[in-house]
């Protein structure tokens, strides 16, 4: 195993909320990234191994949870806002949009059309607020033998919580 020093790939104003995808052989990464004043309103980026040619690829005024393709050519992005139902676009490695299937149900865990529920709450002690989410994913999944696509998405559930 090869180790080396640690060098700071990203540079945004917040922290990178998730790794999408890892591609090396096209020098590609796929990451989420806040928008470093609340715990939710995340955006796609694209940029190269290294960090450098980042391109946010979703509109900042929605929140936006994503899946890469397995080749990392495509990425299902389901967005959404505090106030509307969540959307589902495919979108490709520059940002335009694929397709935009339709989707009859996102059934929120939180009863209501929205994808992502933020809620806060004091810790045990009281000495600090924690900051959760209920939500839903969309993994774009290779399918063999399924004659109608060549792509099938799952849908995680997960509860996250943050100080």
């Amino acid at each position: 195993m090869k180790t080396g020093r640690r060098i700071q790939v990203t540079k945004h104003r917040a922290d990178v909320g998730g790794i999408l995808g890892i591609y090396p052989e096209s020098d590609t990464m796929y990451y989420t990234v806040g928008d470093g004043d609340t715990p939710y309103h995340h955006q796609v980026y694209r940029s190269k191994l290294d960090g450098t040619g980042a391109i946010r690829l979703t509109d900042p005024k929605f929140h936006n949870s994503a899946s890469a393709s397995p080749d990392g050519k495509a990425l299902a992005i389901v967005y959404q806002t505090d106030r509307e139902a969540p959307r589902l676009r495919i979108i490709d490695r520059t940002g335009k949009n694929v397709n935009n299937p339709v989707v009859k149900s996102f059934s929120a865990p939180a009863g209501d059309a929205r994808q992502v529920r933020w809620f806060s709450f004091p810790s045990l002690d009281g000495s600090v607020t924690l900051w959760a989410s209920m939500s839903c994913r969309v993994v774009i999944a290779k399918v063999r033998n399924y004659r109608s696509c060549s792509l099938c998405m799952v849908v995680q559930y997960r509860v996250e919580v943050r100080e």
